[in-house]
């Protein structure tokens, strides 16, 4: 969801042409969603193994219309600062295409910049007394928009505060669109598309944790 939202942006006409960084000001203030999402009868090991599954995220991104999915194996990069402070510390990348997918002839959507968009994103998890705290950045290539695009979501893993036997996922969204002139039915659009991201991915989580139930 991160980078469709910069092809979005190149859809609706602000792909085009070269920038002019110092004739136009910016407006990046960032604001912020949170989500919650209760796991019934799950552990948070289970509930984090869920939410970052392989399974789920390609199946999710998929279902987006990405392409081209790749995830990779959580690597241990705990330091000794780390284990100091009983810290255990994870990396991995998830990459995928997003198709251009405006209905122009290509020669056109060529000419306006309105091409795939790859996106990588790099997510850093951490568990510390019983918590696992997961940090994503993304960057983008293609349009020229979205490198505009500015997305940090924080998602934390952790027990239910009145059952310890009930997983629960809070993702706290900060986000900016730091685009120019951007108008506010569009800037609109945009942050009701960064919230259903999101929820989107819960709702897949929460049927995937049922089906396994069944």
């Amino acid at each position: 969801f991160f980078s469709r939202l910069a092809t979005m942006w190149s859809a609706l006409g602000f792909g085009g042409g070269e920038e002019k960084e110092a004739e136009q000001p910016t407006n990046s203030e960032m604001r912020s969603v949170k989500l919650e999402q209760k796991f019934e009868k799950m552990s948070v090991k289970e509930t984090f193994d869920l939410m970052f599954s392989k399974e789920l995220i390609i199946g999710y991104q998929e279902s987006q219309g990405n392409k081209d999915v790749e995830v990779s194996d959580w690597k241990e990069i705990t330091t000794d600062e780390d284990k100091a402070s009983s810290v255990t510390r994870w990396e991995r990348t998830l990459k995928y295409t997003v198709p251009m997918n405006v209905p122009l002839p290509k020669m056109m959507a060529d000419s306006m910049g309105m091409v795939d968009t790859i996106a990588v994103n790099t997510e850093t998890a951490t568990l510390k007394d019983g918590v696992y705290t997961v940090t994503a950045t993304c960057e983008l290539t293609g349009p020229p928009m979205c490198n505009k695009v500015d997305i940090k979501p924080t998602f934390t893993v952790m027990a239910a505060p009145e059952d310890p036997a009930t997983g629960f996922v809070v993702i706290d969204i900060q986000f900016s669109f730091n685009v120019w002139g951007l108008a506010t039915m569009v800037e609109s659009t945009m942050e009701s598309g960064v919230q259903k991201g999101f929820s989107d991915l819960l709702a897949t989580a929460v049927k995937m944790a049922s089906e396994k139930k069944a």
